[in-house]
């Protein structure tokens, strides 16, 4: 074509483009059509690698051959891993050490592919930490120290730069043995905006145990901060648990003792709601998870449920619906010291369906029974302090009764209870009405069992030790 034909061809082409501008598509449509683009030309090496048919027959080979035999298909036993491998995964096998040392002398000699190398990251994101083994935890560590030796010369080998390497690089502590406390701040804020960033680069396993860590690195990074601190998050942390009941013991091995050292007096009822949730009531018949902390940690949580429980009765359950203000404050002087508190509703109470009567059955499953016989509308708590079960009525004129540990002839346990066994007569260590001054008369005879208030403790359980060692058979005290 003659340049003139040319000129006058562009001009005509130029003013038709003028005139009609072409309408460019929108900007975050065309982002997407970048990242489509970009994950299948950067995952091209994962899809191959995922190949189950592949791995499966790589495995074989290995299993059958030996490490040599495989080194033409080593990519697909990187990424199979985790993967059945004789009677459980190549990482829980004793096989692994010198399947990874043949994969590190590749690398070396630069045989290995970045494809290979993403496999055995993908296997290190897939390890299923809460049901593995010694032998497959020492292996995984031996992945994840390798995969951190070799990031570098990874980097400087490879031509182009795929976004999961990137996101590797720029997290390098996902490869350490704390891999999520980079994020400790960005954890206690709620920012989620980094893990969908690392699970969209990286393709992070939904199963994998960093989810998990994740969760954990915020409870040891709220333990790590400040009072202030770490009672303001207590509650977002406590939600985030929730789903993840797996995670639970050992939160609340970490949280309950951090909370004790705070202000152990100070009642968290999310927390205290949260442990009974999981571990059950921690009194005189808890077992198994309570065991996990020490006992003035289960202590605390039990004074928090007996200051509860001891406001419930004598606030809620009154007959005459009449807080009994008195009684509450006499044995709150006690509580710490309480090891078992138990409501026994009657049969109003028990089937009323007033939605507190209902909220304090439904909260207090394991601390309220039901109470048969005697009037229907009254209820008992019972409280042991020391070596005796006091037992409190809520109808108007009932005495306070108490039991050695060793005669008490009613359930601790069990769903139901007699209301006539609750006030025994023949086998009482304990009784007194709550006429005039009946709280000094109360506060004597139980410090002749031994039984001081929490404030005045200081040599009480050597004195009660000693009246014990020296007595022959408990007398029986009658405060009138």
């Amino acid at each position: 074509m003659p340049l003139q034909s040319l000129k006058l061809h562009l001009a005509s082409s130029i003013q038709r483009i003028e005139a009609s501008p072409p309408k460019l598509g929108r900007a975050e449509d065309m982002v997407k059509t970048v990242r489509v683009l970009q994950d299948r030309y950067h995952n091209a090496g994962m899809t191959a690698g995922k190949n189950k048919d592949r791995i499966q027959q790589a495995l074989r080979i290995l299993r059958e051959d030996g490490v040599t035999a495989v080194q033409s298909q080593i990519r697909y036993v990187c990424w199979g891993l985790n993967e059945p491998f004789d009677t459980g995964s190549l990482l829980q096998s004793s096989m692994f050490p010198t399947v990874l040392d043949g994969i590190e002398s590749g690398f070396s000699q630069g045989t290995l592919t970045n494809s290979a190398w993403r496999g055995l990251l993908h296997s290190y994101f897939s390890y299923q930490a809460e049901e593995a083994n010694e032998v497959e935890n020492v292996n995984w560590q031996r992945l994840r120290s390798f995969l951190s030796r070799s990031l570098d010369a990874l980097q400087r080998k490879s031509q182009r730069m795929p976004r999961w390497l990137l996101a590797l690089l720029d997290n390098r502590n996902l490869l350490t043995d704390r891999p999520c406390q980079t994020y400790t701040d960005k954890l206690l804020s709620g920012d989620e905006n980094w893990q969908r960033t690392l699970q969209d680069d990286l393709n992070i396993p939904e199963h994998s145990w960093f989810w998990r860590e994740v969760i954990l690195e915020r409870v040891r990074g709220l333990c790590d901060q400040d009072d202030l601190t770490f009672v303001g998050y207590l509650h977002g942390v406590l939600a985030t648990l929730e789903p993840h009941p797996l995670l639970v013991d050992d939160a609340l091995c970490q949280l309950l003792p951090r909370y004790q050292r705070h202000s152990p007096d100070v009642h968290h009822e999310g927390l205290r709601d949260f442990a009974v949730q999981h571990w059950g009531t921690p009194n005189l018949f808890s077992k198994g998870r309570w065991g996990l902390v020490a006992p003035e940690v289960k202590s605390m949580v039990q004074a928090w449920l007996v200051r509860d429980d001891l406001k419930t009765f004598f606030e809620v359950l009154q007959e005459d619906q009449t807080a009994d203000q008195r009684r509450f404050d006499f044995w709150l002087r006690y509580h710490k010291q309480m090891t078992f508190i138990r409501i026994a509703l009657g049969r109003a109470p028990y089937h009323s369906p007033n939605p507190d009567f209902k909220e304090l059955r439904d909260k207090r499953r394991d601390r309220v029974c039901y109470m048969y016989g005697g009037d229907a509308r009254a209820s008992a708590i019972i409280m042991k302090i020391g070596h005796v079960f006091f037992v409190e009525f809520s109808h108007t004129g009932s005495a306070a009764y108490g039991y050695a540990n060793e005669d008490v002839g009613f359930p601790l346990n069990k769903a139901e209870i007699g209301f006539s066994s609750l006030k025994d007569k023949s086998r009482h260590l304990f009784w007194g009405t709550h006429q005039s001054n009946w709280e000094d008369k109360f506060s004597r005879e139980l410090s002749g069992m031994g039984i001081y208030p929490d404030d005045d403790q200081g040599d009480a359980s050597a004195i009660y030790r000693s009246t014990q060692a020296h007595r022959t058979a408990p007398p029986i005290f009658t405060a009138k």
